[in-house]
C-alpha cells in the first residue's frame, strides 16, 4: 500500500481505475525494490561471464571477422557496465540503516566513482550501437554475398574502425557531463555523540562539483540533443534490422535447401548476430517505452509506476550480456573449439589420448574435467 504521500495521487480517479492503479503501483514498488539485489547478483554472473567471452575473442583464431571484432568490444563495454552496477547497487543494498553514524566516502573513492560512472555513461551508450553495425554487417554480407566491396566488412579492420569510431563518438556526447565536472570539498563530516566518535571528531567530505570552466551553451545544448538521439535511436532501428535479417536468414535457408554444398558458417553467424539483435531489441525497447511513457505522461503516479518499472527492466541489460556467451557457444562451433582451448588452458579442460590394444585400432580420446 502507498504512503501518505503517495496516497494523494490516487485521490483523483474513482473505481475501477482506481484499483487498477494501485495495483499496477504496489506490483511495480516490489519490482523496484528487488531490482536493487537482484541487479547486484545478475551483474555479478555477467562480469564473470563477460571476463570469460573476452579471454575466448581474444585469441588470435578468434580475431578474424568484424563481428569478432565487434563482439570482443561488445563484452568489454558490458564488463564495464556491469562492473559500475556492482558497485553502484552493492553500496546501496549494503548500506547502514541508520546513515548518520556512517563516515563519508574518501577523496580517491569519489574520483573512482566519477570515473566508473564516466566509463559506464560512454559503454551504455556504445552497446546497442554495437549491435546496430553487426546486424547492418550481416543483413549485407547476406543480401550481397557476391559484392567484392561488401565483403570487406567482414573484414576484423572494419569491425575495429566500426568500433573506434563508436568510442569517439560516445566519448564527444559525453564531454558535456564529465569535462564541466570535477569532486570538490565540502562541509566537513561531524558525527553525532551517540556515534561514539572521539570529541572534537570530523572527516573531509567530498562530492560531485562544478568545475571552474567556461562552455558555450549552445554546444551544451546540441550534445544534449545529439545524447537523445544517439540513445535512442537503436530502439527504432533494431525491430527493423531484425525483421529484415529473419527474413534474410530464410532466404539462406531456402538457397541451402536448393544447394547443398552452400556454406554452412555464414548461416550461423547470421543466426548468431539475429538472435543477438532481438536480445537487444528486447533490452532496448522496454527501457525506452518506460523513458517514453515516463517523459510524455502527465500524471504524476503513471510517471511514478514506469520509473518502478524502468529500473526493474534494467536487470535485462545484465541478462542479456549472459546471453551473449550462451549463444556463442550454442551457434558457433569456431567459438566452442576456442572454449575448449581456453578451459584446456585454465587446466579445466585437458585431453588424454589414451593408446587401445596392440590389436592396431585407432586411439581414443578421453575427455577429463
Amino acid at each position: 500500500m502507498p504512503n501518505e504521500y503517495y496516497s494523494q495521487f490516487f485521490e483523483e480517479y474513482n473505481e475501477p481505475f482506481k484499483s487498477i492503479l494501485l495495483f499496477l503501483y504496489d506490483t511495480s514498488s516490489t519490482l523496484f525494490d528487488l531490482s536493487f539485489p537482484l541487479s547486484v547478483v545478475f551483474a555479478s554472473f555477467a562480469l564473470i561471464s563477460n571476463l570469460f567471452h573476452l579471454m575466448v575473442l581474444t585469441r588470435v583464431s578468434m580475431r578474424n571477422t568484424s563481428v569478432n571484432i565487434l563482439l570482443t568490444g561488445l563484452a568489454l563495454t558490458d564488463s564495464i557496465c556491469m562492473l559500475n552496477t556492482i558497485f553502484d547497487n552493492f553500496e546501496y543494498v549494503t548500506r547502514p540503516a541508520d546513515l548518520k553514524c556512517k563516515p563519508p566516502s574518501p577523496y580517491w573513492s569519489q574520483i573512482l566513482l566519477q570515473i566508473l560512472i564516466n566509463l559506464e555513461d560512454i559503454s551504455r551508450r556504445i552497446s546497442p550501437w554495437i549491435g546496430v553495425i553487426m546486424a547492418v554487417i550481416r543483413l549485407l554480407i547476406s543480401s550481397f554475398p557476391l559484392n567484392l566491396i561488401i565483403r570487406k566488412m567482414s573484414k576484423p579492420v572494419f569491425g575495429f574502425l566500426s568500433l573506434l569510431a563508436c568510442i569517439l563518438v560516445s566519448t564527444v556526447i559525453g564531454a558535456r557531463i564529465y569535462i564541466p565536472t570535477t569532486v570538490i570539498e565540502i562541509k566537513p563530516w561531524v558525527p553525532k555523540k551517540e556515534c561514539g566518535y572521539p570529541a572534537n571528531y570530523s572527516q573531509p567530505r567530498f562530492q560531485p562539483g562544478p568545475r571552474d570552466i567556461d562552455i558555450s551553451e549552445d554546444l551544451m545544448t546540441f550534445l544534449q540533443l545529439l545524447d537523445v538521439v544517439f540513445r535512442n535511436l537503436p530502439a527504432v532501428v533494431l525491430p527493423l534490422l531484425t525483421l529484415l535479417l529473419v527474413r534474410a536468414l530464410k532466404k539462406i535457408t531456402a538457397e541451402r535447401l536448393q544447394f547443398q554444398s552452400a556454406p554452412k558458417e555464414p548461416d550461423d553467424t547470421t543466426k548468431l548476430v539475429t538472435l543477438m539483435t532481438v536480445l537487444h531489441v528486447i533490452t532496448e525497447c522496454s527501457i525506452g517505452i518506460c523513458l517514453l511513457v515516463t517523459f510524455v505522461s502527465k500524471s504524476s503516479l503513471v510517471q511514478i509506476i514506469t520509473w518502478n518499472l524502468y529500473y526493474f527492466f534494467t536487470l535485462f541489460f545484465p541478462l542479456n550480456s549472459i546471453a551473449h556467451l550462451i549463444i556463442s557457444i550454442l551457434l558457433s562451433s569456431q567459438y566452442r573449439t576456442c572454449v575448449k582451448e581456453t578451459l584446456s588452458f585454465l587446466k579445466i579442460w585437458k585431453e588424454e589420448p589414451v593408446a587401445q590394444s596392440s590389436q592396431g585400432s585407432s586411439s581414443r580420446t578421453i575427455i577429463v574435467r
